[in-house]
């Protein structure tokens, strides 16, 4: 009775044993990874801050100024940095539009637009900024500037005859703040003796001036220096 006792407990502890020794079962394939979201594809964006309406501070002619009439390079100067090829002139109430080129150049200061006119003696001249409802002058941040008017007074007729004469008179630098876009300098060149009439580039009277191919983006296809003003009419004054 002993015995077999002994030889059933022996015979489980040899079981135990074998059950202990036996490879462990095989572990389940790990479930394979999520693949990542996929990326949004951005474009470039770039943001500005917030910004006040432009504001002019400065002009040449200042508002109200009286002064002898001729070329004028007329300049309006914001307090922010501006957008190029963003304008707007118009006629004003109260004056005559002056006779200017149709496209303003924005000097490198990135504020001031200059702007390559004549005017006639004993003349009121007065023009708008950004009156219209859309477009016009407006900062980096396409933020219009705010509407304003500029207005002066012509005397005599004996103001800059010439572009450097009037861009010296307007306190700018000679050839670096040119109001047109890429005008050789023929100064030692002689002029035309005929007065050639330019009503395709939006100027009043004639220029005794030698006419210079421009690049396509200037008004009329042309720009002009060393031009002498023979306005038209009884109070115009005569050319050489």
């Amino acid at each position: 009775m002993r015995h077999t006792a002994a030889s059933a407990f022996a015979a489980a502890l040899a079981a135990c044993a074998s059950a202990a020794l036996a490879d462990p079962p095989a572990a389940a394939p790990a479930a394979p990874a999520a693949p990542p979201p996929a990326g949004n594809t951005v474009s470039p964006l770039t943001i500005f801050p917030k910004t006040d309406a432009p504001k002019v501070v400065k002009s040449y002619p200042a508002a109200g100024q009286a002064m002898s009439a001729g070329v004028l390079v007329m300049t309006v100067t914001f307090d922010q940095p501006m957008k190029p090829g963003a304008f707007d002139f118009g006629p004003a109430s109260g004056g005559e539009q002056p006779h200017c080129l149709k496209i303003p150049r924005l000097l490198d200061d990135t504020k001031t637009f200059a702007l390559l006119c004549t005017t006639d003696p004993g003349k009121t001249y007065a023009l708008t900024l950004n009156a219209s409802a859309q477009g016009g002058f407006e900062n980096v941040a396409e933020h219009r500037a705010e509407p304003s008017t500029l207005s002066f007074k012509t005397t005599d007729g004996e103001g800059p005859q010439d572009i450097h004469e009037a861009m010296k008179a307007a306190g700018l630098r000679d050839n670096l703040d040119m109001p047109v876009l890429e005008s050789p300098d023929r100064r030692n060149e002689k002029a035309p003796t005929v007065a050639t009439p330019i009503v395709s580039s939006g100027l009043a009277g004639e220029f005794r001036a030698r006419m210079f191919n421009g690049k396509p983006g200037i008004p009329g296809g042309a720009s002009f220096l060393n031009s002498l003003v023979v306005p038209n009419g009884p109070s115009g004054r005569t050319g050489p």
